[in-house]
């Protein structure tokens, strides 16, 4: 009976001694789970080089500029952004624009996996030129867009950025309907930089 007592207090000793090292062992083993890049409260500086063919043809514009802007992500993967756009506005049938303004967006990262972000942004903004714009229309117009992207992670804070949006510009018949003549559904792609911080 005493050896049995023994058998007893020596097997649940050692198993006291076990379970903490086994305990550590699967903790360590566990897989470390990345932080999410687009968590709430992160802000991102937006760097991005633009490219706009304007739709009808026949007005034969194209824009091409850049873009810095800062987004805030107040939810997590979903932000809210603000850009200042410079654009050189080519025309054949109008002296050629240059053109900036103020532009704001909702983005948000719909899917994630390993490094990669896709992602839905829609805006708009005002857009102001030197020269009228699309010839035949007004030095101010508005410019409706929204599209797909994508980031690719870098480093910890640097993303390689890159979309495609549906591109919208009117003046909306504020000054007359006669001089209005919209660019519908134009195509941008645009690439660039993201800097979280």
């Amino acid at each position: 009976m005493v050896l049995r007592f023994r058998n007893v207090r020596f097997f649940l000793g050692g198993l006291i001694l076990f379970l903490p090292f086994q305990f550590a062992s699967a903790q360590t083993t566990e897989p470390a789970q990345a932080p999410d890049p687009f968590c709430q409260n992160t802000w991102t500086l937006d760097l991005n080089t633009d490219y706009i063919s304007g739709i009808p043809a026949r007005y034969h514009i194209q824009l091409v500029g850049e873009s810095v802007g800062f987004s805030y992500y107040f939810l997590d993967r979903l932000a809210f952004s603000a850009d200042i756009p410079i654009y050189y506005i080519d025309q054949r049938a109008a002296p050629d624009a240059f053109a900036s303004g103020l532009e704001a967006f909702f983005r948000w990262h719909f899917a994630e996996f390993d490094k990669w972000s896709l992602y839905a942004d829609l805006g708009a903004g005002v857009l102001i030129g030197d020269n009228r714009f699309p010839p035949g229309g007004t030095n101010c117009n508005f410019d409706p867009q929204t599209g797909l992207g994508a980031t690719y992670q870098l480093t910890q804070n640097l993303f390689l950025n890159a979309g495609a949006r549906l591109f919208h510009i009117s003046n909306a018949g504020l000054d007359n309907s006669d001089r209005n003549p919209a660019l519908e559904y134009s195509v941008e792609g645009y690439a660039g930089v993201l800097f979280k911080f």
